[in-house]
């Protein structure tokens, strides 16, 4: 299977295990002067991790987060600023950007995997280790 083939793959999978339409958010700044640099909303598989996975600076609690590299690099990009036009994602998404799920729940990005999920050297999924 090729990347594309495999892109089609993953597009199927998320389907069928219901992705839902989260917000990446970045911030800039730290502490109480940081502000919500950038934000979009994508589609996201969310699971829990598997009890075997607890090891190391995993924790119960944290869940896995899936977004596909492409939908996350064609979303519009809204910027703190109204007045600038929207953007692309600055790629990768990074340790400390934030997930925000529809209930409002925020989870925080502790790792990126990008190796993980990808085809011929190309990345076709993100795998978020998140927490909160």
């Amino acid at each position: 299977m090729d990347a594309a083939a495999s892109l089609v793959a993953y597009r199927a999978a998320f389907a069928a295990r219901g992705a839902k339409l989260v917000c990446l958010r970045r911030w800039s700044g730290k502490g109480n002067s940081r502000i919500a640099l950038i934000s979009t909303p994508v589609q996201a598989v969310i699971t829990g991790l598997a009890e075997e996975a607890l090891v190391g600076n995993i924790r119960e609690g944290e869940r896995l987060v899936l977004m596909i590299v492409a939908d996350v690099a064609a979303a519009n990009v809204e910027q703190a600023d109204p007045d600038l036009e929207p953007v692309a994602w600055p790629a990768p998404i990074s340790r400390g950007d934030e997930v925000i799920l529809a209930d409002g729940t925020v989870l925080k990005v502790e790792s990126v995997d990008m190796e993980t999920r990808s085809m011929g050297g190309v990345s076709i999924a993100y795998q978020l280790q998140v927490s909160g």
